[in-house]
């Protein structure tokens, strides 16, 4: 009797789509291409829709090559309100339903973080069960609590896989338009303060201490430039309420029940299969996502999983082998 070769089986057809914010027009035009030849080139999955969001006006003059087997894209107008989040609930919007969705803007390429490379038809499957939302994780120091919900860690948008099971439950990707960040004033001759309703002071010092040159106690990161509050009041107000909208994006996936997990997590998880293990970590995620970022999150703990991969791989086969013969 000739038994098969383990960790072999026949591959599930994951089914996702891409809504992908198109801004600068080379910048797109590269980024685009050289993430469709990704997508249409994973193995056991199969990109069904492509959503162009043209917040420029420009992507229906730019010409570009697409890969073979690339569905024909769908140019939508796109909606500067709120920004990329504006945009992209436009795209969605427009969208047909399926299970996954793959957001990016055209500015993914600029983040140091291996997005396309870790993108599988496992990793698909982990999002869509699980109903996750992954990406590349930030965090404050401590989780602070804004408008009710618990913020920090959190997706950065640049690119980011959701379920739409996860997606939908959140209510949408705009949570705070232009009339919510009130103003900027002053109390007293030094103390500066930016108001916002229902956000936590020490949330907006950990945003200012980013973005410009307030310090805030205890959180180092800093943005690629340093704004000034008062030259340029207008560039911080717009990008807080990106920040804003990024943050509460992921404290609203958790708030409503999906697991936020680091993308490079999610695909060790979902390539151990060992599919205990990836929902132990998932369910985890949904209680504390900062724990899960924190310890199995780690590059140790990472290397481990990859470590162990093909021993779970094998003793989940041997398994599956052992009640076989038994029934028999």
């Amino acid at each position: 009797m000739t038994w098969p070769m383990p960790f072999r089986r026949r591959e599930k057809h994951e089914h996702f789509g891409l809504v992908f914010l198109w801004w600068e027009p080379d910048r797109a035009c590269i980024a685009l291409q050289r993430l469709l030849e990704r997508l249409v080139s994973i193995e056991g999955a199969s990109l069904r829709a492509v959503y162009i969001v043209d917040n420029s006006d420009t992507a229906s003059r730019t010409p570009c090559v697409l890969p073979p087997r690339c569905p024909p894209p769908r140019i939508v107008r796109g909606d500067n309100t709120s920004y990329e989040f504006s945009g992209w609930q436009v795209g969605i919007d427009n969208a047909e339903p399926l299970p996954v969705w793959l957001f990016a803007n055209d500015r993914y390429e600029t983040v140091d973080y291996p997005y396309a490379k870790l993108l599988t038809s496992r990793v698909l499957e982990f999002v869509r069960r699980e109903r996750a939302a992954v990406g590349k994780l930030d965090a404050f120091p401590i989780p602070v609590i804004s408008r009710g919900l618990v913020v920090s860690p959190w997706l950065r948008t640049a690119f980011f896989l959701i379920s739409s099971e996860a997606l939908d439950a959140t209510g949408g990707l705009v949570s705070v338009d232009e009339p919510d960040v009130a103003s900027w004033g002053r109390c007293g001759e030094d103390d500066r303060q930016l108001y916002v309703p229902g956000v936590s002071p020490r949330h907006l010092a950990y945003i200012l201490g980013f973005l410009t040159n307030i310090p805030a106690a205890g959180y180092d990161a800093a943005w690629y430039r340093k704004l000034d509050v008062e030259a340029d009041l207008a560039e911080v107000l717009r990008k807080v309420r990106s920040i804003l909208n990024e943050q509460f994006l992921s404290a609203r996936v958790v708030a409503a029940g999906g697991a936020l997990l680091d993308l490079r997590l999610a695909h060790a998880l979902s390539h151990t299969r060992c599919q205990r293990l990836a929902t132990w970590a998932a369910d985890t995620a949904r209680q504390d996502p900062e724990f899960v970022m924190k310890t199995l999150g780690r590059r140790r703990v990472l290397l481990i999983l990859q470590v162990l991969s093909p021993l779970l791989r094998q003793l989940a086969w041997t398994q599956k082998r052992a009640r076989s013969i038994v029934q028999v």
